[in-house]
């Protein structure tokens, strides 16, 4: 019987504040969002060819981002020809 267990891990966090006023125009709307992202990855060697390969280490991520800004804007254009 083979049996493998690993106690290695992936931790993500994120936190978005998002502002979308209300119109009394439904003509045009819009809306933004900020997105602060941290990802850490806890691994062993392989990642170098120097240092210890059984070392276990902790680091961003390689999909790690940490700033998002995101505007929306919205043009109704039905209202146009109303």
């Amino acid at each position: 019987m083979t049996s493998s267990r690993s106690t290695f891990r992936s931790t993500s966090q994120q936190l978005q504040l998002q502002l979308s006023p209300l119109s009394v125009n439904s003509q045009f709307t819009w809306g933004i969002a900020y997105t602060l992202n941290s990802v850490r990855d806890r691994i062993s060697g392989f990642s170098s060819t120097a240092g210890d390969p059984f070392a276990v280490t902790e680091a961003r991520a390689s999909g790690d981002w940490r700033h998002q800004i995101q505007l929306n804007v919205g043009l109704n254009l039905l209202d146009l020809f109303a």
